[in-house]
């Protein structure tokens, strides 16, 4: 039940990333959801094949990846495969953070007003600091996913009892970050603009995401993933419906 639960998530997973590339080519505002679900679908193969091709085939002879599995420690190229596994599964938060501030920050310059010559230039130039502020706060999520995946190489073996403690925090502040980010253009911007289909996905997915904390974080990380799972399941059906529905009404206003 719990394979064919993780290969339905996997199968959904597919479908809203490519419902999200089909509504960016529409809808330009949509291309950073594009973006983060396309990344993540292609992650997700590459820890699939990594899983079964290398890394499973380790732990089966008696390796070790994670805290809370006996055996002994992965070498050579199956640890190299499982830090890279690891690093797959921490891109998710890292990537859900990125995704939130650029969303959130994102402030569109309404170039149709009218408005003295003044006006728009002071207008455009808050768009473009706007905009280098989103590439920093990019760059700061990215350099921190580095630094996570830096301490998982570096500690393993020794430091595999902190590594439930790592992926859990990675999780939780993704979820700070991103609700953040929400409630700050909530109280920026709500009345000026609309929710729009890229912000409600992306506040779709932190709903889910603080949901999917009641599973493996209080359960146990290591022991009830299945629960994880079926959020995700949930949440993939969400984007398919919301996404697809989006780019039919599009398709069909030509």
């Amino acid at each position: 039940m719990k394979a064919d639960l993780l290969l339905a998530v996997r199968v959904l997973m597919l479908g809203a990333a490519v419902l999200a590339l089909l509504l960016e080519r529409r809808q330009r505002s949509h291309r950073p959801v594009a973006v983060f679900l396309g990344s993540q679908a292609a992650i997700m193969l590459a820890r699939w094949a990594l899983r079964v091709h290398v890394v499973g085939p380790a732990v089966a002879a008696g390796g070790n990846l994670d805290a809370g599995i006996a055996g002994a420690p992965l070498t050579g190229w199956a640890l190299a495969a499982g830090i890279s596994y690891n690093a797959g599964s921490l891109a998710w938060p890292a990537g859900l953070a990125a995704l939130s501030l650029w969303i959130y920050a994102d402030m569109p310059l309404d170039t149709t007003i009218i408005a003295p010559k003044q006006e728009l230039v002071a207008a455009w130039k808050t768009h473009r600091r706007n905009g280098s502020r989103r590439i920093l706060w990019v760059l700061l999520c990215a350099l921190a996913w580095a630094g996570a995946v830096a301490f998982v190489a570096l500690t393993y073996p020794a430091g595999r009892p902190l590594y439930p403690k790592l992926f859990a925090g990675a999780e939780v502040a993704a979820l700070v970050v991103g609700l953040g980010s929400a409630g700050a253009w909530v109280m920026r911007a709500c009345g000026r603009e609309g929710l729009g289909v890229a912000r409600a996905c992306t506040l779709f997915m932190l709903g889910c995401g603080v949901v999917s904390l009641a599973g493996p974080y209080v359960y146990g990380i290591f022991s009830a993933w299945w629960l994880a799972n079926a959020v995700q399941l949930v949440m993939y059906s969400g984007l398919i419906l919301a996404q697809g529905g989006a780019v039919l009404w599009l398709y069909r206003s030509r």
